[in-house]
C-alpha cells in the first residue's frame, strides 16, 4: 500500500479465510502509523472472502462495498465455528437480507457469483 506497487502492477489480491472483522483495527493502525488510509486501496485492489454470519458483516460490507466481497462457506469444517455450524444454510442468510431489505439483489448477486466472474475474466 505504501510502496505504490499496487498501482504500478494493477494487482488483484484476494484475502481468503480472514473475513472482514480485522479491517477496522488494521485501518486505524495504518492511519496512526503512516497517516495513510488503506480503505481506498482495499476498494480498488483487494477482494475478501467472507461469511454473512460474521459479526458486523453488514456494516463492514457496506463500508467496503459489496463489489469487494467473495462468498465463502466453511463447508466441510463442521461445527468447529459459526460458519461451519451454518454450512448448509449459508446463502439463506443472504436471501433473508434481501427479503428484509438489508441488502439489494445487486449486492446479493455480487457476493454470490458476479465478483468471482469479474476476477476470473479480469474485468
Amino acid at each position: 500500500i505504501l510502496s505504490g506497487i499496487l498501482e504500478k502492477l494493477d494487482l488483484r489480491i484476494v484475502v481468503a479465510e480472514q473475513g472482514l472483522k480485522w479491517i477496522p483495527e488494521f485501518r486505524q493502525a495504518m492511519l496512526e502509523l503512516s497517516n495513510t488510509d488503506p480503505l481506498p486501496y482495499f476498494k480498488k485492489f483487494f477482494w475478501f472472502t467472507t461469511e454473512p454470519e460474521e459479526s458486523d458483516f453488514l456494516s463492514l460490507a457496506q463500508e467496503l462495498g459489496f463489489d469487494r466481497l467473495l462468498f465463502a462457506t466453511d463447508w466441510p469444517h463442521g461445527n468447529s465455528d459459526i460458519g461451519g455450524s451454518n454450512q448448509f444454510h449459508d446463502t439463506d442468510l443472504l436471501k433473508e437480507m434481501v427479503a428484509n431489505g438489508s441488502i439489494s439483489l445487486v449486492d446479493y448477486d455480487l457476493i454470490t457469483h458476479k465478483n468471482y466472474l469479474e476476477l476470473k475474466n479480469r474485468v
